[in-house]
Order: structure tokens, then sequence, then C-alpha cells
């Protein structure tokens, strides 16, 4: 993600419902990662602070 200042759409291209993607402001998904990205969902946002992008699967409960 260097290199990629100000506003972008960025979308969730994932499938299945706990299929998240998190926009981080530090490298290899540290720092801040609190934009969660639900499965099809996109928006429009600075990219200015954003590093990295972490994809994983969502388990309620921890299972």
């Amino acid at each position: 993600m260097s290199g990629q200042y100000n506003h972008h759409n960025i979308f969730n291209n994932q499938y299945g419902w706990n299929a998240l993607a998190e926009l981080c402001t530090g490298y290899n998904g540290t720092g801040d990662c609190d934009d969660v990205m639900w499965p099809q969902d996109g928006y429009w946002t600075d990219f200015t602070p954003i590093n990295s992008v972490v994809l994983y699967l969502y388990y309620p409960g921890g299972g």
C-alpha cells in the first residue's frame, strides 16, 4: 500500500459471511486496524494513513 495517497474506493470482494478485511496504519497488519469491511462491502476512504490490508475469517466465539 505504500505510495497511495488521498481518497480512493476500496471493496472487499471476498465471499462468505465471515470473510473480513481491515485497513491498517502499520506495515503487515500492525498499527490501528479499526476499519472492518464485511464481504462485498466497500467505501470511499483516505489511503494516506493506510499501509496494509489484512484479510481474515471471523469466527464468533473464537471457534
